[in-house]
């Protein structure tokens, strides 16, 4: 069998960084595949979706992202 070796927590946060570089450096379609793979990942990374949104092409998307940015989270709740 040939399966892929697990992805490890580092390869995320390297992702994370490549995709805000190319964000910064202006490389939006660099940015947006680093930083996809990131929240495919990792649904709850803030940063990756907030550094997405700022990289998506068209309004559709950029309201999909917007939306899932925003969904309610675990730790949002606070337990009384």
């Amino acid at each position: 069998m040939n399966q892929k070796p697990a992805i490890t927590p580092n390869e995320v946060n390297t992702w994370l960084r490549q995709g805000i570089a190319a964000a910064r450096a202006g490389q939006q379609a660099q940015a947006r595949e680093m930083l996809m793979q990131v929240v495919e990942i990792d649904e709850e990374n803030l940063l990756a979706w907030l550094w997405l949104s700022g990289v998506v092409d068209s309004l559709e998307d950029r309201v999909v992202v917007e939306r899932c940015d925003s969904r309610p989270r675990q730790d949002d709740n606070f337990s009384q």
